[in-house]
């Protein structure tokens, strides 16, 4: 068979303690060490022998050579090297992707080694303490105080006060000021279907266009800022509580300003999606819509190749729709969100190829409820200085 090393890879050292019977008979503490493989191509740590580790760098990465009798499995098994058996195309294929996209090695290595799996912390209504008091000082029994909000410079060559008006009461700026993150919900009321369309016009819509080097190229303008003015955010919904509109997962086409519905579930199905995509916070499920965001990331490195900071730069993009959201949802009287998610579980529901596009982050929103069983959110005083 062909093989050749994936260019898509790292190594680290480890030492733990050597606990084997004779060390402990002896009280003596001895150290192992371990190598640690990161595959990218397999997005999971794997522990490999010495003489794993030696193979893998007597191979080259840029050729494809031949083998007869190839003695380390598991180093195809995780990607680690690259081999024309058919039982192991994805890797080739992954490989192929990372590389005609133009991603930088270390932006991979992140994207693909930190997202999220199956992760449940079981952050339900009958496990919140009741005393919020009492579990903080349980956290910080563990941990010693946070770092205090107020930072000053040490020594500063001089010190002048800020000059600002008092705005509290314009509309434009109480918009601002009553942004917030809500995770008390009404499940009783919808969203109305309006609401919710002008939520996906007025963060994610197209309010403008423009063709740059004759045809060849559209660029667009929304409400939010975007790297390279490129806007490779995609935004796919779990529709939970919407006037009009079924249970269901759904993308928005910005095109022609329609919903494309991708599955369709019952109330209870997608109260359980809710949940399992936000890694077990059952507050999500009760709100009226989360919004998943999804970068297509050759739509950024097409111009930013194999850039170090590029994916960065997406990442920023998402949050800059996030905070756009947040305002939105403020003018029109609706509490927002956003939380940790299960990354992968959300792309494979989609139906995503992870390689091309990947989920970012979600936010939601949904109508609040006043009277909360549990209230979930903190009441803020006025800052006087």
């Amino acid at each position: 068979m062909q093989i050749k090393k994936s260019k898509y890879l790292f190594f680290y050292h480890r030492n733990f303690p050597d606990i084997s019977i004779n060390n402990l008979i002896n009280e003596e503490l001895a150290l192992t060490n371990q190598i640690v493989a990161i595959p990218i191509l397999y997005g999971k740590e794997v522990i490999i022998l010495k003489e794993e580790f030696e193979y893998v760098n007597s191979i080259k990465e840029t050729e494809w050579i031949y083998v007869e009798d190839f003695q380390y499995p598991n180093l195809l098994k995780y990607g680690l090297i690259l081999c024309d058996l058919p039982e192991f195309e994805s890797f080739v294929k992954r490989e192929e992707q990372l590389v005609n996209d133009k991603w930088h090695i270390y932006a991979a290595l992140y994207n693909f080694m930190t997202k999220w799996k199956d992760i449940d912390v079981n952050f339900v209504e009958k496990n919140v303490m009741l005393n919020p008091k009492e579990e903080m000082e349980v956290l910080i029994d563990l941990n010693g105080v946070p770092p205090t909000h107020f930072f000053k410079v040490e020594n500063p060559k001089e010190i002048k006060k800020i000059d600002y008006d008092d705005y509290s009461d314009d509309d434009f700026f109480k918009v601002r000021l009553n942004r917030k993150t809500a995770r008390n919900f009404d499940t009783n009321k919808q969203l109305s279907f309006k609401d919710f369309s002008n939520i996906l016009k007025y963060t994610f819509g197209v309010h403008g266009y423009c063709n740059t080097y004759g045809d060849k190229i559209k660029s667009v303008k929304k409400t939010s800022p975007s790297g390279g003015g490129l806007h490779p955010t995609e935004v796919y919904m779990l529709v939970l509580r919407v006037e009009n509109l079924k249970h269901g997962l759904y993308h928005y086409n910005i095109e022609d300003e329609s919903l494309y519905m991708i599955k369709e579930y019952s109330l209870e199905e997608a109260m359980e999606k809710a949940r399992f995509f936000s890694a077990g916070q059952e507050y999500t499920s009760f709100s009226s819509v989360m919004f998943f965001l999804a970068t297509r990331y050759y739509r950024n490195y097409w111009k930013y190749r194999k850039n170090s900071a590029a994916y960065g730069v997406t990442i920023r993009d998402a949050a800059h729709l996030c905070q756009t959201l947040y305002l939105i949802c403020s003018k029109l009287g609706l509490g927002s969100f956003t939380a940790a998610i299960n990354h992968s579980n959300i792309e494979e529901e989609i139906g995503l190829d992870p390689y091309k596009q990947g989920v970012v982050m979600m936010a939601g929103c949904g109508i609040m409820n006043p009277n909360p069983k549990i209230d979930l959110e903190p009441k803020f005083d006025s800052y006087l200085e």
